[in-house]
């Protein structure tokens, strides 16, 4: 990836930092302006199982 990507990585990141930050999202504790509208059309079960599969390496 380009170091100079404003995309973080999510390399080295827990399953359960993503869920957190997805949860965030979904309860307006995190602002941006997509994310959250995505967050809010999953359940939290759906978006732990996202944070488990973007955890994988």
């Amino acid at each position: 990836m380009d170091p100079k990507s404003s995309i973080p990585s999510l390399k080295n990141v827990s399953a359960q930092q993503i869920r957190q930050a997805l949860l965030d999202f979904k309860y307006d504790r995190k602002p941006a302006t997509l994310m959250p509208r995505l967050a809010k059309g999953y359940s939290d079960a759906e978006l732990a199982a996202v944070a488990e599969y973007l955890s994988r390496d």
